[in-house]
């Protein structure tokens, strides 16, 4: 009811920067709700509000691309998400730098979207451009570290680097563990992955383990 009134407000105002700022919100919330299609029917009114408002490398654009990108991903839509997701990123790029935490987020989420296409040469491109940025922007054994570890090792196991895919995954844990939230939800990921190919290797019994492991993690 809140999100109603207050677009109900600026479109009655007809200031374009504030009701793409509200679009942008009420998108997100949807979004995080799940109610996918709804949130992309107001990002994309972000987007067009926010470029009619003249500033065509403005943040909350470049934050409404994004968030609009995640809904396509979501729903499916990979390459319109990888169109939507790179336009996001040369903003941030030009607002903030290269090396950014917002950077790293959209090389991350690009790096998992050309893995998921079968595009792994420019799956590998983003991983290591991410790896790079994160590793600058954040502190040593920061989770967005673990993150990006857990999904190269995904890209390495899709290329059949099953070693490197073990190495990045039990790096991608070890950064969690040091971490100064040992128990984060994202451990979960390579806690389960690398579960997966240690039963694969036979190794059944530390497969068990790893996969009860993140099973109280999700819990928690």
């Amino acid at each position: 009811p809140l999100f109603q009134e207050l677009l109900e407000r600026e479109q009655a105002r007809g200031n374009a920067r504030d009701l793409g700022s509200v679009l942008l919100n009420y998108g997100l919330f949807k979004s995080v709700t799940g109610d996918y299609a709804v949130a992309e029917t107001l990002l994309e009114r972000a987007v067009a509000t926010l470029e009619s408002a003249g500033e065509p490398d403005s943040p909350p654009l470049a934050k409404a691309l994004n968030n609009l990108g995640l809904v396509y991903w979501r729903q499916g839509r990979h390459r319109e998400a990888v169109e939507t997701l790179e336009r996001a990123l040369a903003i941030h790029v030009k607002n903030e730098g290269a090396q950014s935490g917002s950077a790293a987020s959209a090389l991350h989420n690009l790096l998992q979207l050309h893995r998921e296409l079968g595009e792994l040469d420019i799956a590998e491109r983003y991983g290591q451009q991410a790896l790079a940025v994160t590793e600058a922007v954040y502190p040593p054994n920061h989770p967005a570290i673990g993150g990006t570890l857990e999904a190269l090792g995904r890209l390495a196991e899709a290329q059949g680097e099953r070693a490197e895919a073990r190495a990045l995954y039990e790096r991608s844990i070890a950064i969690h563990e040091a971490s100064q939230r040992p128990d984060h939800p994202d451990i979960a990921y390579p806690l389960r992955n690398l579960a997966g190919l240690l039963r694969q290797e036979g190794e059944t019994a530390a497969a068990v383990k790893l996969c009860e492991r993140a099973l109280e993690v999700r819990r928690k």
